[in-house]
């Protein structure tokens, strides 16, 4: 059981409440180390979880009587919170068997918990390597039992996996053992060989994915109408039919299109896209001056929010801009690492950005970078840093309550993030540069392609191919980028999220503005919208609804 007195003082005053919180939370955390750990849960056992049929069978009659137990409390905010986690869980076992599907599984396990210890170390270099040490000497065992627990995964999920794992190898044993180099002798002795003993087991699943699974794999790809719907709706609360929100999807498509061609014509009169984008790729920085870049835009875009008081900044000092580690570049340019809401120790947030591959060519890199640009840069730091994720996550660590700041809805944070991309420029950030009108609708572009790729792909209606071929024709994305995308959606479909929760985000806004009249504030609606935590937007209405939870006072008005 936890001892992390941030969580136990933010459970409810409700005894039975908290006890049953306590209680779901902590199972779920033992089959998600990675999750307690960027909470800032550091005191559970470095122990993996059970991936074999009797052990999920286990784990399963547990949350099934969790289930039962948080029946008997009426369905407050918090408590459809805690529900939608369990349920969430309970499908991940019965339904969605990703340790089963996709080998990419076990690497996104591995590297996300021991990113989690190292970013976050403990104090005490001895007791940092041995938790280091133990969770590498179990990463043999685990990654033999998901040979046996893979079943017939889709090829492209291989694949995709293949690349995760030898991108992740590197990291093992170059950067992952300077984190035990303070150690004594004996405790960077034993970490060291377990270290080596993790990367041959890697090797050795690596070869297993290409000689092994790869060849026989023949899963389907797509999950099906149903198994999306169900997925959305225990994890989200979306009960919106597939129809309706591809429907909802096309429109913004159609939308943002419009406002590229305008983009477009101011930016390179007469020309086309690859003009203008040609415009915005001639600033690009270079490999060397990426992180300097992106720091000087989470500073511009920090000032701009502070001066057009769009809400109540956290006092914090902003995000590290650090290079991502090497297993994000198949899947993501820029991503933010906050402290958890539960953090004791570091409270550093870092704005990881990913380097081109050293083993690109010069074109390759080059058309990388062009994603890059000051115009582009500054809508991906309002994202992950001012107004969006930073921001968000640093006053999640203040509101809401231990249920919300632990259950995050992710159409609700990423949502709020996408939404900000649209609120900056909204509230005049470049003035009417059509640069950043030009880089901002292409983030869009994609963030919407995203929602019509997840239900055209695992609807069947789409084979990658076409998916690809769908990004580089209506988001304009370059080949490499559309097959990134692909992938990323061919392994999670829940990313459409960003999209749907903008549009959520919006219409709830406009209803506010209606609601409160000549008395709406934008700045109370943003700063009333984060102090409720991290709910699922159909929770955040309903609190909206009836007077929100008061934000923190705390930070800067």
């Amino acid at each position: 059981m936890t001892r992390n007195r941030r969580f136990l003082a933010g459970l409810p005053a409700d005894a039975a409440l908290a006890a049953a919180a306590r209680t779901v939370l902590e199972t779920v955390w033992i089959r998600h180390p990675e999750e307690a750990l960027a909470l800032g849960i550091h005191d559970g056992d470095p122990v993996w979880p059970s991936v074999d049929a009797a052990g999920v069978s286990r784990d399963l009659r547990t949350l099934r009587g969790l289930r039962r137990r948080l029946e008997a409390f009426p369905p407050t905010a918090d408590v459809r919170t805690l529900r939608r986690r369990l349920e969430t869980e309970i499908d991940d076992l019965e339904a969605q068997r990703p340790f089963a599907r996709d080998p990419g599984f076990y690497n996104a396990l591995i590297a996300g918990t021991l990113l989690a210890e190292v970013r976050r170390p403990l104090p005490d270099p001895a007791a940092r390597a041995g938790r280091l040490a133990a969770w590498l000497e179990g990463v043999p065992g685990l990654l033999g039992d998901a040979r046996r627990a893979l079943e017939d995964p889709p090829a492209l999920l291989v694949d995709l996996a293949r690349r995760q794992f030898a991108d992740t190898l590197p990291w093992l044993t170059g950067e992952l053992p300077t984190a035990w180099t303070a150690a004594p002798a004996p405790h960077r002795r034993r970490a060291e060989a377990a270290a080596a003993a993790a990367a041959e087991a890697y090797r050795a699943f690596l070869s297993f994915l290409e000689a092994d699974l790869g060849p026989r794999a023949r899963g389907p790809l797509a999950w099906g109408a149903g198994r999306l719907a169900r997925r959305l709706a225990v994890t989200e609360d979306l009960a919106e039919p597939l129809e309706q929100l591809a429907a909802r999807g096309w429109a913004e498509l159609a939308r943002l299109e419009a406002e590229r061609e305008r983009a477009v014509a101011q930016l390179v009169p007469g020309g086309d896209l690859d003009a203008a984008r040609a415009r915005l790729a001639a600033e690009r920085p270079s490999p060397a001056g990426l992180p300097a870049a992106a720091a000087a835009a989470v500073e511009r875009l920090q000032t701009f929010c502070r001066e057009r008081r769009l809400l109540t900044l956290p006092p914090d000092p902003p995000p590290v801009v650090v290079e991502s580690p090497g297993f994000l570049r198949a899947v993501t340019m820029a991503s933010l690492d906050p402290p958890g809401p539960f953090e004791e120790g570091d409270p550093t947030a870092y704005f990881q950005v990913t380097l081109p591959d050293p083993g690109w060519d010069a074109g390759s890199t080059a058309a990388y970078l062009s994603g890059f640009s000051p115009w582009s840069l500054a809508v991906i730091a309002a994202h992950e840093a001012y107004p969006g994720h930073f921001v968000q996550l640093a006053r999640l660590r203040r509101a809401g309550g231990s249920i919300r700041q632990a259950v995050w809805s992710w159409a609700f944070v990423e949502g709020w993030a996408h939404y900000t991309e649209e609120l900056v420029r909204e509230q005049g950030l470049g003035g009417s540069d059509p640069r950043l009108d030009l880089a901002w609708v292409l983030e869009a572009l994609e963030r919407v392609g995203r929602l019509l790729a997840a239900v055209h792909l695992h609807t069947g209606a789409w084979s990658p191919a076409e998916t690809e071929a769908f990004f580089r024709q209506h988001c304009g994305l370059t080949a490499p980028a559309a097959r990134r995308e692909t992938w990323r959606g061919a392994q999670d479909p829940l990313y459409l999220v960003y999209t749907w929760g903008k549009l959520e985000i919006l219409r709830l806004r406009e209803q506010a503005r209606q609601r409160q009249g000549a008395a709406f504030s934008l700045a109370a609606f943003h700063d009333t919208v984060l102090g409720t935590g991290a709910p699922s937007l159909p929770v955040l209405a309903a609190l909206l609804e009836s007077g929100g939870t008061a934000p923190g006072t705390d930070g800067e008005a």
